[in-house]
């Protein structure tokens, strides 16, 4: 939630020129920097001016050349929108997105086409709450937690409640809680 803004001024309107990734990690270059993210890990979003892996990525290679549109956290729960868009010599306006989810060891990078179907994924992944398959539609991961503020809190004591609060807060990782 704190590095979208950051990310949106330093990557809005810059032209993607190249894609790394492997099943671990993802690299895309937006300009002078590259947006990196180390899959599995829970708070891994970052930007440098070196990349985390230099792995060429045949199914990402799509939104090389594009440029990005906006950075959103569509979701409070750690799932990061990049909206990328190309101008075709036709004049017709191609939009990709490119979703970074940031969900722990379910951590995945997926590109969906303008429709929201899913083109390709860092690392396969089989679940039974959502489908993530090539040619599906993409759905967030499901929110079943509530806001900070929603939460009601009854007799607390002073073990215990950093391991369980990020379960029911939305946000809230479990190195944060």
């Amino acid at each position: 939630e704190k590095c979208v803004p950051e990310i949106t001024e330093a990557l809005r309107k810059e032209r993607i020129s190249v894609v790394y990734g492997s099943q671990k990690n993802f690299s895309l270059r937006a300009g002078k920097l590259f947006l990196n993210v180390y899959v599995g890990q829970p708070n891994a979003l970052f930007l440098s001016e070196e990349p985390i892996s230099r792995e060429q990525i045949k199914n990402f290679k799509l939104i090389e050349g594009t440029y990005v549109k906006s950075v959103n956290l569509p979701v409070k729960d750690r799932a990061v929108e990049v909206e990328t868009v190309r101008l075709n010599l036709s004049g017709k306006v191609q939009v990709y997105y490119l979703i970074l989810e940031l969900t722990g060891k379910n951590a995945n990078v997926l590109l969906l086409d303008e429709n929201r179907k899913i083109i390709a994924l860092l690392k396969p992944f089989r679940s039974s709450v959502r489908p993530l398959e090539v040619g599906e539609s993409y759905l967030y991961p499901p929110l079943d937690k509530k806001e900070f503020s929603e939460i009601n809190f009854g007799v607390v004591t002073p073990e215990g409640i950093e391991k369980n609060l990020h379960k029911v807060v939305a946000g809230l990782s479990p190195l944060n809680s």
